[in-house]
């Protein structure tokens, strides 16, 4: 690879650099590429009793860097709604597993456990029929790769307990009054480095 180092870029005429086909100038910070999955069904999950919960597969996200040195960076924004409790935490996903090591899918401090999650998923309430949240939250990964990554946010109960997690909906119905629906974003943006 050449590196070109300049002080200025001043377009031939007018205010228009053009780039051949195939290249790109592309400076540390900036935005490569953005990928969104939205969904708007009503859909239910099983939390189930292993580590790491349940990817919630609706809302995989898959993006291929087109730099290794690049940031990944998500965001997932989650319509829904836990039964019976509201000891919940959001693990992520990366390519169907949660990932360990310094950008593990979940608190590294606490380790691989039950309680240990990357965000919280609702606010402490006790209606668990009827009063959905909606939950964002950031992850950031360094993959070193140009493969396709795929990525999605997971939920599992603290207790280590399997419930029914209600996406883009109550548990207490499919919508009606006072029983909200609602739609969930994944977002992976490639930020160059």
């Amino acid at each position: 690879m050449t590196v070109l180092t300049v002080g200025n870029i001043k377009a031939l005429s007018g205010n228009t650099i053009v780039m051949p086909a195939g290249h790109s100038i592309i400076s540390p910070g900036s935005v490569i590429q953005c990928v969104i999955t939205r969904y708007d069904a009503p859909t239910t999950y099983t939390t189930g009793n292993r580590l790491g919960g349940v990817e919630m597969t609706d809302l995989r996200v898959s993006i291929k860097p087109k730099r290794s040195n690049s940031m990944i960076m998500c965001t997932f924004q989650v319509f829904s709604e836990g039964a019976s409790t509201h000891d919940y935490v959001m693990t992520v996903f990366k390519n169907g597993a949660v990932p360990d090591g310094p950008y593990a899918g979940f608190n590294n401090q606490a380790g691989r456990q039950f309680w240990s999650g990357y965000a919280m998923p609702l606010p402490y309430e006790s209606d668990y029929n009827s009063t959905p949240f909606t939950s964002t939250m950031r992850y950031f990964d360094f993959p070193k790769t140009t493969d396709l990554i795929t990525y999605a946010p997971g939920v599992q109960n603290s207790a280590g307990t399997s419930y029914t997690w209600f996406l883009n909906r109550t548990a207490g119905s499919l919508g009606t009054t006072n029983y909200e629906n609602g739609a969930s974003i994944s977002m992976a943006w490639e930020i160059a480095q």
